[in-house]
């Protein structure tokens, strides 16, 4: 839709059940400035039919007012009875903030909490503790069941690298940055 959605573009996937979840994010445009770009909203759409067609839910959405949104891009990793969502605000250059929610309630966005400040937070999106220093962004996080740790791998724009850490839990903490690149 000009002047409102460019596209809409994955950010990651999970199953609960036989239901399927996608996160997105909802670009309204891409900068001049390469690794930026505007989002309207960061949202979950899901599916009942193996995938075959998406219902993006209206209320399972983070909108982006002033662009100062801090999960318009998402990964979304269920482990445990929680759904945990890393997420980082729009463009390269931003910091990693991380929610759960109960699985039973994924579509549900006021059941979500905030990690704050060492603590789970409900209704404190923006104010969410970043996990780790620097910027990150194309953020892929899992648990990996083999060695119970998390995993996630990001790109550090500034460095031109790509970033490796794991932890033992999804609120840290994170190990030191191990470069690839």
């Amino acid at each position: 839709i000009k002047n409102w959605e460019t596209t809409t573009i994955p950010t990651s996937g999970f199953a609960i059940g036989q239901r399927q979840f996608m996160s997105y994010m909802s670009v309204n445009h891409w900068s001049r400035i390469p690794g930026l770009w505007s989002t309207n909203y960061g949202g979950l759409a899901y599916s009942d039919d193996n995938g075959r067609t998406w219902v993006k839910d209206q209320h399972a959405r983070w909108d982006n007012f002033f662009g100062l949104g801090r999960f318009q891009v998402a990964a979304m990793v269920p482990q445990g009875n929680y759904v945990y969502m890393f997420g980082t605000p729009n463009g390269r250059v931003g910091v990693i903030g991380l929610a759960r929610v109960p699985r039973t309630e994924v579509l549900n966005k006021s059941a979500y909490q905030y990690w704050v400040g060492g603590t789970w937070a409900p209704a404190a999106e923006n104010q969410a503790t970043p996990l780790v220093l620097g910027m990150a962004s194309e953020l892929p996080v899992r648990f990996d069941k083999d060695t119970e740790q998390w995993q996630m791998v990001y790109l550090y724009s500034a460095r031109r690298s790509l970033v490796l850490r794991t932890a033992a839990s999804p609120q840290g903490a994170w190990t030191a940055v191990i470069l690839r690149g």
